[in-house]
């Protein structure tokens, strides 16, 4: 569903394979959303991501697959709507990035 933009100590933000779209986290605590299209330089790295991200979900439903199939162009809409029927369906359980606090009462 994402791939970040950097790791760890490095991380920026990540690119949404759904929507296309990279968000970076500004502020202090990271509460600023910023949105802007992928990073040149992640492309590849997203065409690929969001090509197995396609594939996974087409595997569970066949609408999706009939498209995708078809080397129709598949947008946005399409693939969240085929996300939120495989989800329902309780054949497909997409994954998000998070984090976790660092105070000590988590440890």
């Amino acid at each position: 569903m994402q791939v970040p933009i950097g790791l760890e100590d490095d991380f920026e933000g990540l690119v949404d394979l759904v929507q296309l779209k990279a968000y970076y986290f500004r502020g202090s605590n990271g509460e600023k959303v910023v949105t802007e299209e992928v990073p040149a330089d992640m492309e590849a790295l997203e065409v690929e991501k969001r090509r197995e991200l396609l594939e996974a979900v087409s595997e569970v439903d066949d609408q999706l697959a009939d498209a995708f199939l078809g080397d129709e162009p598949i947008s946005p809409a399409d693939l969240q709507e085929a996300i939120r029927r495989a989800t329902i369906a309780r054949k497909f359980v997409p994954v998000f990035m998070g984090s976790t606090a660092t105070s000590g009462w988590c440890t």
